[in-house]
Order: C-alpha cells, then structure tokens, then sequence
C-alpha cells in the first residue's frame, strides 16, 4: 500500500549508469534562518521561525556550534542565520569523499547555490551513514517563495562500495518545499538484528548510547529499520521514547494493522528505558533512523508487508521536522525483506 509520500521518491533520475543500483531518497529544507544564531535569545529565535519549547529548548545551532560542525569545510566563514537540508541516499556514503561543493541546489527562482558545510552527523552510526546534513542558504523559509527544486550531486561523492554518486539527480516534489513538507518514510527494512555498526561508532555520548534494540528489549531477534526524510521529532526539538509504538504501525498484506508481543517497542532512539521519562527529559540521538523491535518467535516475519504513519488517527503522536510545522501526513511504505530474514 503506497500514498502520494511515496510515489514522490520516484522523482530520483540518474544520469550515470554506474550509479543505475542507487537513488537519493529525499533532499528536505529543514531548518530556515536556524543555523548561526544567538539560541540565548528566545525571542528572537521566535521572530526567526525557529522552534523554542516551554522550557527553552531549541532546534536552533549557534554559530559555535556550526563551527564545530563544520570544522575547516569553510574556513574564516561564520554562518549567520543559514539553513539545514538533510540529504537522504539510499545506501551509505563514503565520509572522506564527502565535500560540500558537490551538493548543488536548483531554487525556484531559477538561481542556484551549493552547500557550505555537510556533515553526517547526527546520523552518524556506523551502520547509519545514509543521510548527510548540510548547511547553506537554500531559500526564505516561511515566505515560501524561494525554495529548493532540485538537487544535483556534481562531484566524485562515492557510497560504501567506492560507486560515484556524480550526476544524481532529485527533483524535490513541489509539496516537499520547505512551508509544506512534514515527516515521511523513505526506507523500510526487515533485517535479522546484529549489533554491527551499533557500538563502533566514532562520536557517542554517554545519555545517548548504545541505543540499540537489544539494548532495551533483549529477547530482539529482528528489527524493521526506518528512514524517514529528516530528523522527525514531537514538536521540532524533542525526541520521540521507546514506547510510543503509535507513531508507526507495521500493516499485512491486506492493509491490517499487525499487533501482539511480536512487536517490543522503539529503539535507535535514546538508551535508557522510557519508563519515569518525559520528552521534555528524554535524550534522544536526533537522527531520522529508527527501528521496530521485534520477537519473531512470538509471530511471523513473513506476513510483514508495510509501514504506516497514521499522523491523524486520534491518540496518536504526530511527528514533526526540527522546524516545528506541519505535522506530518499519513503516508505508507512497503517494506523491503532481507535476504537472510
């Protein structure tokens, strides 16, 4: 069962036939104005558009904090009040060919600008590695005037197998701009659970790591591995916990929701368990991966056949991209089964 969502991420046209195997899945105008900025001053950071909860907390990056991003990518630049636009490819990327002049975006008005600074961080796992964040100027946010339209990758960006990503091509669908886009999934996957590529990566924090499936629910044996278009969160800033099993219902064939103590609970998301947590205490690891957990003695891998986001139905927790609106919009993929499930 598939929606517009989806159909949207046939947009990828590849012009190398080296590359034939590999697609971008999405290109997302996250944040608009947020990145370079003075996150002290709330109100300011309000009038920009930028996302400040209850208690202060913001999806907004100080220019420090771009810096360190950044590092020598732009040497002697400060960013001031730039924005974010993750790109999502459908395998991993190789971190040392990856360079911000080979990210070039085509904006509406019909001028183009490449990125200044792309980084894989936060979805930096090892077994991650997929979804590049980069920093530029791609448009006026919320006058929804200026906006990206296309993307083309115009340098030697290679994936994990040393494949040049040169001459990919994505048309950004016209819904997907930044005053309209909202949370979708791009990549759904059955796998057989390993902690590969979950305890080696280079930058982890304490509050944050290991995260994995096995880490909460140790009778994992499996997982459906979710990409979504960017950093999808509860209200721009907080993540979502464990047990909010609402936010994606795993569908059979024939469209039913597929329920039972096969399915355990969340993870890639934060490492202690949600229990005595809020969202507003819970530190989550910020990307768009996410995993349903699953038990397959307790049910059967096979009648799995898509992911659902039902954003609307009552009760249920809607998601958000960093820049606080719109809520996200039903959408549905199928998912693909590993070889080895």
């Amino acid at each position: 069962m598939l929606t517009w969502r989806s159909v949207a991420l046939s947009a990828c046209v590849m012009t190398f036939a080296a590359a034939a195997q590999y697609s971008i899945l999405s290109a997302t105008y996250g944040l608009a104005g947020c990145i370079g900025v003075d996150t002290g001053d709330t109100d300011k950071l309000k009038k920009k558009g930028c996302v400040v909860t209850s208690n202060g907390k913001t999806s907004a990056i100080s220019r420090l904090q771009a810096r360190a991003l950044c590092g020598s990518q732009s040497p002697g630049h400060i960013f001031d009040s730039a924005d974010a636009l993750p790109v999502t490819f459908s395998a991993p990327m190789q971190q040392a060919t990856v360079k911000p002049e080979y990210f070039e975006f085509l904006l509406s008005d019909g001028s183009s600008t490449k990125s200044m600074c792309v980084n894989p961080r936060p979805a930096n796992e090892d077994n991650e590695m997929q979804t590049l964040a980069t920093i530029g100027y791609y448009g006026d946010g919320w006058q929804d005037v200026v906006y990206p339209v296309q993307l083309t990758i115009v340098g030697e960006l290679k994936f994990i197998d040393g494949t040049s990503a040169k001459g990919l091509t994505f048309k950004i669908p016209h819904e997907n701009r930044f005053a309209t886009d909202s949370p979708f999934v791009v990549q759904a996957d059955v796998l057989q659970f390993t902690t590969k590529g979950e305890t080696d990566a280079t930058i982890r924090t304490q509050k944050t790591y290991p995260n994995h499936c096995q880490q909460l629910y140790p009778s994992t044996t499996h997982r459906i591995r979710l990409v979504l278009n960017g950093g999808s969160t509860l209200d721009g800033v907080n993540g979502l916990m464990p047990n909010m099993t609402d936010v994606f219902h795993v569908l059979n064939a024939a469209g039913e929701r597929i329920t039972g103590s096969m399915i355990l609970g969340l993870a890639d998301l934060g490492s202690e368990p949600a229990q005595g947590y809020t969202p507003d205490t819970y530190t989550d690891d910020g990307d768009n991966f996410f995993d349903i957990c699953l038990n397959d003695s307790k049910g059967s891998l096979a009648d799995i056949a898509s992911v659902h986001m039902p954003c609307d139905s009552p009760g249920v927790n809607q998601l958000v991209l960093p820049k606080g609106k719109p809520v996200c919009t039903p959408n549905t993929l199928n998912v693909t089964l590993d070889n080895s499930v």
